[in-house]
């Protein structure tokens, strides 16, 4: 009998995450989208999360991942830090929330990467390889 329960806990707590390595976005722009399609179709980066903040985007979904308010950020972080699969919070400059120091100080506590992809990167594939040599 506990063997069944043992089943059903963890059939619930399977992490969506196999062999890719979790990544959340800031923002839910054009950018945000493009990029977190070619991260998933990588096989090696999973979007978990996008970060925004606009109460009509709140628990909405891009790509099977939930959208979050900014201050759940380093909540979710700590969360996936405990199996070791974040890989990266990835920003764009000039779009969406911007972040505090205070937040930044924190992901760097939690060991945490931070990439934030500069405008003058114009193509999704130019703003991929940015991302991709970085995390």
């Amino acid at each position: 009998m506990l063997s069944f329960f043992k089943k059903i806990r963890a059939y619930f707590h399977q992490s969506p995450i196999e062999d890719a390595r979790a990544v959340i976005i800031i923002g839910t722009e054009y950018t945000s989208y493009s990029v977190s399609a070619a991260l998933n179709e990588s096989g090696k980066y999973q979007v978990i999360a996008f970060i925004d903040e606009e109460p009509w985007h709140h628990r909405t979904k891009m790509h099977d991942a939930l959208v979050y308010y900014p201050d759940e950020l380093l909540a979710l972080v700590e969360k996936h830090s405990e199996n070791h699969t974040i890989a990266a919070v990835i920003s764009f400059q000039g779009e969406g929330w911007e972040m505090s120091l205070e937040c930044l100080d924190q992901l760097k506590e939690l060991n945490t990467r931070y990439c934030q992809v500069p405008k003058a990167i114009e193509s999704t594939a130019a703003k991929l390889g940015f991302i991709l040599d970085r995390v």
